[in-house]
């Protein structure tokens, strides 16, 4: 009989984890952002001629690049060295894969029932696939949902192991993603705070953690003495607090953007934001310090910054007890004088309801990703790369497109920019020139732009087909048109 329900128990296991699988697979991402091809550059650059803090990916001179995830770049090299593009991708569903992992570990912390531990994770990697890929934000994520899980097992269960582990963390993170380090102390003064006894109705004090509050500064210690074992030293400790007021990052690249309402995405995340302060506002039960901390200061956070939505994502899941709880009150009044065969009904048409909901998911995404390639020609101009590559040369000073430095650094093309957007700002590069600045006031044709491309010395400009700067460039005689593809204009200036 025993056996019988451990043979059923494997079953249920399996099964759900291949349904979960397949989800993962439906909603990543094929295409690879172009991110993934600077790792690969960089990661070769360093295992062939270890860490060097010297930039040659580029046309200008004398620029000191600090790697904030090195590391990512040696492992990305090495599985595209081993296995090509197509084993990144399966990296990243690894990946995704872990993180779905931690968070049932993290829901099941929270929620008394492990199937609505289960339905969570759908809800939670739906919400986050748009930040899922090749990236070392993925590694950070896996982090941070550890970080969190470690301490809550350390609090319940009062074992120093769950303390030594989170203190390597910090010693991983500055070396995988140190532009996210800050976070990792952020989250432990958070829980630290139980110090103090703030008493507010809806607050619900903990005395058993603030009991266990001193043991904190272990990972504390620990981990600000383990983010100088780094190659770069102070610099990339400080990387991030220099990004908070960089005017170039978080004025022109997106994900440094502030959060707006506008768009698909931006009503998911209100939809989400909702669905939490909804349950703050009329649950009954009382939320503790940390998680509250938690929950709406990273919905703070994602106001000022899109990327910290991840965050919010992951930080909200110390909160799941409270939908639990606001779930048992609606269930509570639907099931009012109704019969067991009546509640056995209307939880099958739940389940059946949510059922069809993610089969439609499944199918839709994987319609989508089954069209999508690697690399698609109408968002990356290979033939362009090619055409460069036989036709004008490798060393040539070429204006480009932000989102393509990365693809002709893969071929040794120097770029004027890339997507290490970092390198190219004053505060990064100690150069006079504000280069990311400068490549906005061109590509906008904002003043004088042409003088900008005399300054820089371009020869070449290899841009959009529907740009602004190809509509206008073309209108001054010195600059023609020498070849085009559906996506992009190579343009020479002539004698």
């Amino acid at each position: 009989m025993n056996e019988k329900k451990g043979y059923k128990s494997i079953i249920k296991v399996v099964m759900l984890s291949l349904l979960m699988l397949c989800y993962i697979f439906s909603i990543y991402k094929v295409e690879l952002q172009n991110d993934t091809f600077f790792d690969i550059r960089l990661g070769e650059k360093y295992v062939s001629s270890g860490i060097v803090k010297e930039d040659n990916f580029s046309i200008h001179e004398d620029m000191t690049y600090i790697a904030q995830h090195f590391c990512v770049n040696i492992i990305t090299y090495f599985v595209y060295n081993t296995f090509g593009y197509h084993g990144l991708y399966l990296l990243g569903i690894i990946l995704t894969s872990i993180l779905a992992v931690l968070f049932y570990r993290l829901n099941i912390k929270f929620l008394n029932r492990k199937i609505l531990s289960y339905a969570f994770v759908f809800i939670e990697l739906y919400f986050m696939q748009s930040f899922l890929s090749i990236r070392a934000q993925m590694y950070s994520y896996i982090l941070f949902a550890l970080e969190i899980l470690l301490l809550e097992n350390f609090f319940k269960t009062k074992k120093k192991i769950y303390l030594i582990i989170v203190s390597l963390i910090p010693l991983i993170l500055i070396n995988m993603h140190a532009g996210v380090i800050p976070f990792y102390f952020i989250i432990i003064f958070v829980y630290l705070l139980n110090i103090l006894k703030i008493k507010v109705s809806k607050l619900e004090y903990d005395e058993e953690v603030k009991k266990s509050c001193k043991y904190l500064l272990i990972p504390i210690i620990v981990g600000l003495c383990a983010i100088f074992i780094n190659p770069f030293g102070i610099d990339a400790i400080t990387y991030g607090f220099k990004t908070l007021s960089n005017n170039f990052i978080n004025g022109y690249i997106s994900e440094f953007q502030s959060f707006s309402i506008k768009g698909p995405c931006g009503a998911l995340m209100v939809m989400y934001f909702a669905l939490f302060i909804f349950t703050f506002i009329f649950t009954k039960k009382k939320i503790k310090l940390q998680h509250f901390l938690l929950l709406f200061g990273t919905m703070f956070m994602t106001l000022i910054s899109l990327r910290h939505f991840s965050l919010f994502i992951i930080c909200s899941i110390t909160c799941l007890s409270y939908i639990e709880s606001l779930i048992d009150e609606l269930l509570s009044v639907i099931y009012k004088d109704m019969s067991d065969k009546g509640k056995k009904y209307v939880r099958g048409i739940f389940l059946f309801v949510a059922f069809m909901v993610l089969i439609k998911v499944i199918a839709t995404a994987s319609t989508e990703n089954v069209k999508a390639c690697l690399i698609p020609k109408d968002k990356y101009p290979l033939d362009a790369i090619e055409y460069i590559n036989e036709n004008i040369g490798k060393d040539k000073r070429i204006f480009n497109e932000y989102t393509w430095g990365s693809l002709m650094m893969m071929d040794d093309i120097k770029v004027f920019i890339d997507s290490r957007a970092d390198l190219y700002t004053k505060e990064y590069s100690k150069k006079e020139d504000d280069i990311g600045i400068d490549y906005i006031r061109i590509n906008n044709c904002s003043g004088n732009y042409i003088k900008l491309l005399n300054k820089y010395n371009i020869e070449y400009l290899f841009i959009r087909k529907n740009s602004n700067l190809a509509k206008n460039i073309l209108e001054h005689k010195e600059y023609k048109l020498i070849y085009q593809d559906e996506v992009s204009y190579i343009i020479k200036k002539v004698d």
